[in-house]
């Protein structure tokens, strides 16, 4: 009797230590995001260089604390938001490499970021590769994240790589 009394006595602290430690477990990570927000890009081209804004629509899909995937459209024009056949627009499709640090709830995460990109603008088309930094900081389920990203484009008269893009973006989003 008295091993049946101990053994009931001890379930209600075993219990009460698994719900302590659900309240320390690390979150998870992984998951698919959706997002939206403004971009503006610096063309270098020779010793010119312009600037124009657009806005940018992304998903991805973080795999863990440490890599995630990332497929982002991003016009590029005069007047953002106004998507006409002029306009140009960047498609990138890479990889963010980084840590999320975790704490109550939140965790940022600084991050490089490598892939590819297709420009195109009127009967312009090009692609290269890029690279770039950012960091993204995440409450809950709602994210915020700013980067920038560059890369080099042939220009219309020569077969050089001698456009430098550079696009600078924050982006509003959900990750589900």
């Amino acid at each position: 009797m008295k091993k049946i009394l101990l053994g009931i006595s001890v379930l209600p602290m075993f219990f009460s230590t698994i719900s302590v430690a659900e309240d320390f477990s690390e979150p998870d990570f992984s998951g698919f995001r959706l997002g939206g927000g403004y971009s503006s890009a610096s063309v270098k081209e020779d010793d010119i260089e312009t600037s124009e804004g657009g806005i940018k629509i992304e998903a991805g899909y973080d795999i863990n604390q440490i890599v995630g995937l990332n497929f982002s459209y991003e016009t590029v024009d005069e007047s953002p938001g106004d998507i006409t056949s002029d306009s140009g627009a960047a498609t990138k499709l890479g990889v963010d490499l980084g840590y999320a640090f975790y704490s109550k709830n939140a965790f940022i995460k600084p991050y490089i970021s490598l892939g590819g990109v297709s420009y195109t603008e009127g009967d312009y088309d090009e692609s290269s590769l890029y690279g770039g930094a950012g960091v993204r900081y995440q409450y809950h389920h709602f994210y915020v994240d700013l980067g920038i990203s560059a890369y080099y484009l042939d220009s219309d008269e020569s077969d050089t790589d001698n456009n430098r893009f550079s696009q600078t973006a924050i982006t509003v989003g959900y990750k589900f």
